[in-house]
């Protein structure tokens, strides 16, 4: 399965806070890669956040032929050994380009607070389809880990929000099926999803389904477990409702 992405954010957590802030977007129109700063990189400044490298100012836009070094280095060589295994966890294969691998790996890298996701988008006969690696899963218990391990595809899980967490608001825990009158905690949907997620939660859905897409018990505990949120809005749905600020980008100032 192949997602063809030309568009991904760009997600950066402070090591001050915990907290994770969406901070840039990339796109690319099949010629040439455009990123801008979001509206978030503000707000992140007051947390640590502090741009990157060769693209210091956060009011420009910045374009090139050729994908940024920022995200070429997220992007895992198909001259690797280990590069068909890597796809086969995340549910690509040889034809993916590198922004379907930024999307769908996150971009991860054990040296940074970086992440690349795509946005959860309801099309317009109010339908939305997004997969993801649970998140926390290296926090839960050994008998979450095991369960985990010997799931099955398609099996479905349940999503619940959890507004008290100290950290998000949005918060969306991700739970085994009930079983004997108990749910086990698994992980979280990712904190750039939570938001959107736990909006479409709150009574805004005509149907979700939420499955097991992959389970990747060789892999890194990060991508180990992949789900798939399906489902469809009510008519009466506003995608505005969707809306936010950290996601705009930052108004560019004109340059001669």
């Amino acid at each position: 399965m192949n997602i063809q992405k030309n568009n991904v954010f760009i997600s950066w957590q402070s090591q001050e806070s915990r907290l994770w802030h969406v901070v840039g977007n990339l796109d690319y129109d099949g010629e040439s890669y455009t990123f801008r700063y979001t509206n978030g990189s503000k707000k992140a400044k007051n947390d640590g956040f502090t741009p990157f490298q060769g693209m210091d100012d956060l009011d420009r836009t910045y374009t090139s032929f050729q994908l940024f070094p920022l995200f070429q280095n997220r992007v895992l060589s198909k001259r690797r050994p280990e590069y068909p295994r890597f796809i086969s966890w995340l549910r690509l294969n040889d034809h993916a380009t590198e922004m379907d691998l930024l999307e769908r790996s996150n971009g991860i890298k054990i040296t940074d607070n970086l992440q690349t996701f795509s946005r959860l988008k309801v099309n317009e006969v109010g339908e939305f389809d997004c997969c993801f690696f649970v998140h926390g899963l290296s926090h839960r218990s050994e008998e979450a880990k095991e369960y985990v391990n010997n799931l099955s595809v398609g099996t479905e899980l349940l999503l619940q929000h959890e507004p008290e967490n100290d950290y998000d608001s949005h918060a969306t825990l991700v739970l085994s099926p009930m079983e004997e009158g108990s749910k086990m905690k698994l992980g979280y949907c990712p904190r750039y999803l939570s938001a959107d997620i736990s909006h479409l939660l709150n009574n805004n859905t005509e149907s979700m389904v939420f499955t097991v897409e992959s389970v990747n018990e060789s892999a890194p505990i990060h991508y180990r477990l992949m789900c798939r949120l399906k489902g469809k809005v009510k008519s009466d749905f506003d995608p505005s409702s969707l809306d936010r600020d950290e996601f705009e980008f930052v108004q560019e100032i004109g340059y001669a």
